[in-house]
């Protein structure tokens, strides 16, 4: 006797799902993280991920699949997929919550409440601030981010790479890579 599965792509929509190819919703991700993931998910991809990953029923999935074929927005069926997976796994409070912050980061552009606090004890250039808080995994990823636009304090882009950072006196700042990624300095 065996039980035969199809495949997951990943949320690259290319490979399968796998940890070696960084294109996997870990089952013990973080909430806003696994959510953000089943965001990032191909539209292609939606109805499959409901048939495979989620305790909905047939009729239900069907009622998606339908809502999408007749021209349902792919971004609120990721949302319903989204909180679907955060609720089975976290909790429904939990993929309330993660629904929320995922709105207010990208489709709103603020700041999330919750954040990683990285303490400075003296100025630091901006690429260095971003090494050590291990937004990011070199120097050199530091700098070509930055100098890209990538970067931003306080939502000011930031190009300069040895931009200083002062977090003396009380002063705080929220440094945000890319979309997903933010920080809190403040002083030692």
């Amino acid at each position: 006797l065996a039980m035969l599965l199809p495949l997951l792509e990943g949320t690259d929509g290319e490979k399968k799902m796998s940890k070696s190819y960084g294109n996997y919703i870990g089952l013990k991700d973080e909430p806003s993280e696994m959510f953000g993931k089943c965001m990032r998910i191909p539209d292609a991809l939606i109805v499959k991920y409901f048939e495979l990953t989620s305790t909905l029923s047939g009729p239900e999935i069907d009622a998606l699949s339908a809502d999408l074929k007749a021209g349902a927005n792919p971004k609120d069926m990721k949302e319903k997929l989204g909180f679907q997976i955060v609720k089975q796994y976290h909790g429904e409070e939990q993929a309330q919550a993660a629904s929320l912050e995922w709105r207010k980061v990208h489709s709103e552009k603020q700041v999330p409440d919750e954040m990683p606090c990285h303490k400075v004890a003296a100025p630091t250039a901006l690429f260095r601030l971003l090494l050590d808080a291990q937004m990011v995994s070199s120097g050199g990823e530091a700098k070509r981010l930055i100098n890209e636009g990538g970067v931003r304090v306080d939502s000011e882009q930031i190009k300069d790479a040895n931009f200083m950072l002062d977090a003396a006196g009380g002063r705080e700042f929220v440094v945000q890579v890319g979309r997903r990624k933010f920080v809190r300095v403040v002083g030692a």
